[in-house]
């Protein structure tokens, strides 16, 4: 009976050392996964795919249902990845809410982002205040994925192991199975099989006791590009029109090194063509071959006009805004002079030599974001950018002496 006892127990231990072996095999296997996929993250310096995440509840978990669709571009700078997620949320199915647009640039502590019912772009800069960043940029664009080393968190989590390939965004994939630790639910990364990119990655977490069910969270990318030429200006978001433009951040360490201090919510601006908004941004070419943008009209008070040179008003209008540039010497305000609606291509470039304008041809997106009905339209901003005073007609003695005064007044308070 002992032999037995004896064969048994050497059986035992036989089999749990093959186990072991096996479970460390296959744990060496996903890290070595994971490390592959790492160096070729590591080593892209641009890209861009398409992007779904989907949340799906069972039962009264059902409530947490949501559906985010949209595309990423990231580029790696000097300090880190920048990247731009745009898309829409459709939780209408589930919640009976509208489809709501998500916008946001994400680069280390700095983040913009668009609050639409709030109606408010957020800039904010620092630990604390981005913590209050939309859940959506990690879900669309996930942090380990654009950490300075990518998948680390991941390739240091308590348990790995490589499970069968999967067929997952359109790509037969390597699975591996993230578990953080003991507690964590732990996640499902899918490699493609031949280029080793991310396909996306899945989640289970089950409801409980309490709750019965689960709620799956699946992010799935596809028309993933890499290495591809990017412009730096989509990762500039200016404010939609009508919204308020509200910057947070911390302030600055003190001359002794200490702090940070607690985060500041500073002023709230209001972007529209109102008087006290701030003017819409645009970017149109000159007929000089520069480009004519709202910053490149601040530092002091400027005139934004809307004009069409066949149009009678207009040419009155012409005649005495030059007379009044001219009086003003130097003290003289830059005219960014849009031509709509002309019908002979040369004829704006006349006026705007004879009367100093800088212009641009065929300014109608610019026109529609100053919301102009008809022409002459002008607006005056100070030198920030705000709108101070706003003409629309032309009434011969009287309207271009309104826009005299206003320029006047946005001078004294510069």
């Amino acid at each position: 009976m002992r032999v037995i006892r004896d064969v048994a127990l050497v059986v035992t231990v036989v089999v749990g050392m093959v186990a072991w072996a096996a479970g460390g095999q296959v744990e060496a296997e996903a890290e070595r996964v994971l490390e592959e996929a790492a160096d070729v993250f590591a080593a892209i310096e641009s890209m861009s795919y398409d992007v779904e995440y989907t949340q799906v509840g069972e039962g009264v978990l059902s409530l947490a249902n949501r559906r985010i669709s949209g595309s990423v571009i990231a580029a790696k700078t000097e300090t880190g990845w920048v990247r731009r997620i745009e898309g829409t949320e459709d939780a209408a199915e589930f919640l009976g809410t509208p489809e709501q647009p998500v916008l946001m640039v994400m680069q280390d502590l700095r983040g913009t982002w668009i609050r639409p019912r709030e109606k408010e772009m957020v800039r904010a800069f620092g630990i604390a205040p981005m913590r209050k960043s939309p859940s959506e940029a990690n879900f669309l664009a996930p942090k380990d994925l654009f950490a300075p080393e990518p998948l680390a968190k991941s390739r240091r989590a308590e348990r790995l192991s490589l499970e069968s390939p999967e067929e997952f965004g359109g790509a037969v994939c390597d699975v591996v199975s993230v578990q953080a630790s003991a507690r964590d639910p732990g996640r499902l990364f899918f490699f493609d099989r031949g280029s080793r990119l991310l396909c996306g990655w899945r989640q289970v977490i089950s409801g409980g006791e309490q709750l019965d069910g689960a709620v799956t969270t699946t992010v799935t990318l596809t028309n993933v590009r890499t290495d591809i030429p990017v412009d730096p200006s989509v990762f500039d978001l200016e404010p939609p029109v009508g919204y308020s433009v509200v910057e947070r951040g911390q302030a600055p360490k003190d001359e002794n090194g200490g702090g940070p201090t607690r985060p500041t919510l500073t002023t709230s601006r209001v972007v529209g063509v109102e008087v006290g908004n701030v003017a819409p941004a645009f970017s149109v070419p000159g007929v000089d071959g520069e480009p004519i943008t709202l910053e490149s009209l601040s530092g002091s008070p400027a005139i934004i006009y809307f004009f069409s040179s066949w149009n009678p008003q207009c040419q009155r209008m012409n005649t005495e805004l030059g007379e009044l540039l001219d009086g003003l010497g130097d003290d003289r305000p830059a005219v960014a002079a849009m031509a709509v609606r002309e019908r002979d291509p040369a004829a704006p470039t006349r006026v705007a030599e004879q009367y100093g304008f800088r212009l641009s041809v065929g300014s109608r997106r610019v026109a529609s974001g100053f919301q102009v009905r008809t022409v002459p339209a002008v607006f005056v901003i100070d030198g920030e950018g705000r709108i101070v005073h706003t003409e629309s007609g032309h009434t011969p003695g009287e309207t271009v002496g309104r826009i005299a005064e206003a320029l006047t007044a946005a001078a004294r308070n510069e």
